[in-house]
């Protein structure tokens, strides 16, 4: 057996082809499902659009393998595993991987969840998504819907669509306001806007028939973390939470934090940091305490001939704009840990402790506080040497997705009797 096959890699290096012809995204979505190898090695997902359209699989049973493909200059070609071709056939059915010396391992699917394209309305806006159920199964099913990360983000979810699909679940997976065939302008939404939206989908997708409407609820991960709780509180159809690499904190202290690591990242020295997160944090209490633009334009302008200005703050923060402060203003109101703890469900809350974007320690301790002083049902999850992507590296140096993820979700929801599936290897 070929080890370089058996580990999940994120590294960036091009090989072969899938679907041979011209690319076609449209392929991918054929793509869905778990194949098994021959010697038992499952990997679950399907087309996942992220920088970029991808398809990812994961072994998130063992976390022995992954294989990551991406589009570039209209052909599907493999980043993982290394120097591998990757073929399929054109129903889906059979997933090839072959190695740099010929040797070719072959899965079979197993498992291909059914799936309807699907249309609700929040805010005067259509927004679409996809419906994605298990095949042939009986009585009504948990559901969950699944919350964006930041940027344009659209439906197509890997990973996690099959990973629930597999627990029993009916997964709603839909384009943010403004991306694929969604409505509206996600640049100009406040994170209540997008709590709004979520709650849409959480009302459709409680009201189809074939759900039970008591066993809903929501997966948020990174900036959706900080409105999937307003969105729980503002909706009772909502009956459970997972926050994937969720901030515990209102934004001030989280950007802040993200731009010390990116400012860090791009070589900014340390005597220009610090002035930079100050001014930034104080931008964001100016903005949480109803602190007008032209306040904000003062702070500025103050600091705009500063030798440390131009390497941090550039030219997007030169003039406040009226239409981004008053988001920031809303936004800026959020407070995750806080909301979380006033629900009355319960809460799954994973947090890496090397996360870059994520404050670690003090979202910690956020989400702690709350747990206690409303005896809140909050799972606080650490993912150890960890970043924000949930990527871990080996003494070896090898890196893959972290073993603490997806075997505590399944277990918790168990746990929580919102599925009486088993997590296990695919059969």
């Amino acid at each position: 057996m070929m080890r370089t096959a058996l580990i999940f890699c994120l590294l960036l290096i091009t090989a072969g082809v899938a679907h041979a012809g011209n690319f076609d995204p449209s392929y991918l979505t054929q793509d869905q499902g778990t194949y098994r190898f021959e010697d038992g090695t499952c990997v679950t997902g399907g087309r996942m659009d992220e920088d970029g359209i991808r398809l990812l699989y994961m072994d998130v049973w063992r976390n022995r393998m992954g294989i990551l493909a991406q589009s570039r200059d209209g052909v599907l070609k493999v980043l993982v595993p290394r120097g591998y071709n990757l073929r399929i056939d054109d129903r889906g059915e059979r997933l090839k991987l072959t190695g740099p010396h010929g040797h070719t391992r072959t899965a079979k699917r197993v498992h291909k969840p059914d799936s309807r394209s699907v249309h609700f309305r929040h805010d005067g806006l259509t927004l679409t998504g996809t419906l994605y159920t298990p095949h042939a199964v009986s009585g009504r099913l948990p559901g969950v819907v699944l919350a964006h990360g930041s940027g344009p983000v659209d439906r197509f979810g890997g990973t996690w669509i099959t990973f629930f699909t597999n627990l029993g679940f009916a997964v709603l997976s839909y384009d943010k306001r403004g991306v694929g065939e969604s409505e509206g302008d996600w640049h100009t939404a406040t994170y209540v806007d997008l709590a709004g939206d979520l709650d849409a989908a959480v009302d459709w997708l409680a009201a189809q028939p074939q759900v039970d409407p008591v066993r809903v609820g929501i997966h948020a991960t990174s900036q959706s973390g900080w409105y999937a709780p307003l969105a729980a509180a503002m909706d009772s159809h909502v009956h459970f939470l997972i926050q994937r690499a969720g901030p515990g904190l209102w934004i001030g202290p989280v950007t802040q934090h993200e731009n010390e690591s990116d400012w860090r990242a791009s070589g900014v020295p340390e005597t220009g940091i610090a002035p930079a997160a100050a001014l930034w944090l104080r931008l964001n209490q100016l903005a949480r305490k109803n602190g007008t633009r032209e306040q904000a334009q003062q702070l500025i302008n103050a600091a705009a001939n500063k030798p440390w200005f131009k390497l941090t703050f550039g030219k997007s923060w030169r003039h406040v704009e009226a239409d981004a402060w008053s988001r920031r203003q809303v936004n800026s109101k959020l407070d995750p840990a806080r909301t979380a703890g006033t629900l009355k469900i319960p809460v799954l809350w994973f947090l890496a402790d090397k996360d870059q974007n994520v404050p670690y320690a003090q979202s910690k301790r956020a989400i702690e506080n709350a747990q206690k002083t409303h005896h809140a049902d909050i799972e606080l999850v650490t993912i150890h040497n960890a970043p924000h992507s949930f990527i871990i590296r080996d003494a070896d140096g090898s890196r893959h997705y972290t073993h603490d993820y997806w075997p505590e979700m399944a277990h918790w929801l168990r746990a929580k009797n919102i599925t009486k599936h088993v997590f296990r290897n695919c059969e």
